[in-house]
């Protein structure tokens, strides 16, 4: 391989290295914004909305070990693939779950929870 065509691959591992961790940040913050909209029309306190957010945490927490050994054990490129299509899947359900399929607030909080547990994990 010419030194040109190593150098241009470099670029692209890091331009998609840039483009995985801005999706990356953009998905962990995306309900902190939504928030304020989100609490009158699910009836959700300050509180709730809080355990909302604490959920993420708790699994991203728990997995990085765990995501770090499944790194290791299948590639770093199976990882980070399966990690961004459950980041899509848990995205899209925390949209469509809480008040359109589940109703009641105490099951759209632990649908929520269960979200946001789900997407700290991948």
């Amino acid at each position: 391989m010419a030194d040109n065509q190593k150098t241009s691959m470099r670029w692209f591992v890091a331009a998609m290295i840039g483009a995985f961790a801005f999706v990356s940040y953009l998905e962990r913050m995306n309900i902190s914004i939504t928030a304020a909209a989100m609490m009158p029309e699910l009836s959700l306190s300050p509180t709730q909305m809080g355990q909302v957010f604490s959920s993420f945490l708790w699994g991203y927490a728990i997995f990085q070990v765990p995501a770090g050994w499944m790194g290791d054990a299948i590639g770093p490129r199976r990882t980070l693939t399966i990690a961004a299509l459950l980041w899509c899947l848990t995205t899209v359900l925390t949209g469509l779950l809480p008040g359109a399929v589940v109703t009641g607030t105490v099951a759209v909080i632990v649908s929520l929870c269960a979200l946001r547990f789900l997407l700290g994990a991948a």
